[in-house]
This record gives C-alpha cells, sequence and structure tokens, in this order.
C-alpha cells in the first residue's frame, strides 16, 4: 500500500500554504546581487501563522530576514500594481516593492499530482532599499529586473 493512500482521508491544504507571496531575481544594474523573499500562512499542528523568509545577497554578505531568527514582518500590502514589503532585523530594514507585471498560469502541485494553478510573472520589477536603523543611512539602494513573482490564495489572510 501506497503511503499516501494510508493518509486518506486528506485535504490538499496540509501540505501548502492558504496564502502566500513569492519573489526573486538576480538581474540588479550591479552584478552578485540577488533577493529572494516569500510570506506565507502556513499551517502548522492544526493551526497556522504567517511566516516569512527573505535575503538580500551584495557585496560577499547575505543579510537574512526569517521568522525564525528574530526578524519582524513590519508590513506586508498587495495590489494588482504592487507587493510590498517591510521586514527589519535589529539594525536594519529592507523596503521592497515589486511592480506587478503580466502573468501566466502554471501547473501547481496537489497531493503529488499537477492539478493546480498558479499565476507567476517572470518579467516584473522590484525597488529595493536597506537602511541601516542606528543612522538611517541607505547602504542598498537598487531596482531588480526579470522578477519572478507570485501571490495565491487568499491574500488578505497575510496582508498587514
Amino acid at each position: 500500500m501506497k503511503f499516501l493512500d494510508q493518509l486518506i482521508p486528506i485535504r490538499s491544504s496540509i501540505f501548502k500554504p492558504e496564502a502566500y507571496t513569492w519573489m526573486q531575481t538576480n538581474h540588479f544594474s550591479s552584478p552578485g546581487i540577488s533577493f529572494k523573499a516569500s510570506v506565507a500562512k502556513i499551517p502548522w499542528l492544526g493551526s497556522s501563522f504567517t511566516g516569512f523568509i527573505a535575503g538580500l545577497w551584495f557585496g560577499d554578505r547575505l543579510i537574512r530576514f526569517t521568522t525564525y531568527n528574530g526578524s519582524e514582518l513590519r508590513e506586508l500590502q498587495i495590489s494588482k500594481e504592487n507587493v510590498e514589503i517591510i521586514l527589519e532585523k535589529k539594525t536594519v530594514l529592507l523596503h521592497a516593492i515589486a511592480h506587478r507585471d503580466h502573468a501566466t498560469s502554471l501547473a501547481s502541485p496537489i497531493l503529488g499530482l499537477m492539478d493546480g494553478r498558479i499565476e507567476e510573472s517572470m518579467t516584473s520589477k522590484i525597488d529595493l532599499k536597506l537602511y541601516n536603523l542606528p543612522d538611517k543611512r541607505i547602504i542598498f539602494e537598487g531596482r531588480g529586473r526579470n522578477l519572478a513573482l507570485e501571490v495565491a490564495g487568499n491574500i488578505s489572510e497575510i496582508v498587514l
């Protein structure tokens, strides 16, 4: 008997977030800069929580913002035009505004089968600013292109 057959009855929401946004690009005007961020309503032990993970790689340095390292999600706003995220960690604050572009419908997994659909753009742009909090100085500022961007599910569950 297959493992998944032993889990019936089961709902696909156990394996996927109810709502999420995900974005990633390596295309900035200077080489060696990458950005990735995801915010999701994550099912956990019969409940759920809003979790996030983001990273900005620049100047041979990775700055991580995560639910589990003491970072805070200060803002998440999602509209038809933009996804805006503000993340804070100790002495730095990251402000990201992703400008949504045309999305294509892609297959996505549900219980191991590619029966779901998601909308993903590969031509969005993003404006990033990283601030040093003690003196409010901008450490990094840049615009990324060819941003892969997904927004899915009941987004009212994750916006702040």
